[in-house]
């Protein structure tokens, strides 16, 4: 079992490390100009970025609207 749960904790930090790699290289491929994309891909790419900036620039939820009223 402790096994299985190092494996676990193992894979998640590969897989993270693995994912900041890959945009580090989509990023550094950008830049330089060797990262040829098609137009719809650089469209969805571009949406990917918005939704991400919107969702770091907008304030936490507060439990939602389900929520509210709950507990009076």
């Amino acid at each position: 079992m402790g096994l299985y749960a190092v494996g676990l904790v193992l894979a998640e930090a590969v897989l993270q490390a693995g994912a900041i790699l890959a945009t580090a290289l989509a990023l550094a491929l950008a830049v330089t100009k060797r990262l040829r994309l098609e137009k719809d891909v650089r469209a969805f790419v571009l949406a990917s970025v918005a939704l991400c900036v919107w969702q770091l620039l907008s304030p936490p939820s507060s439990g939602g609207r389900a929520e509210a009223g709950r507990g009076k």
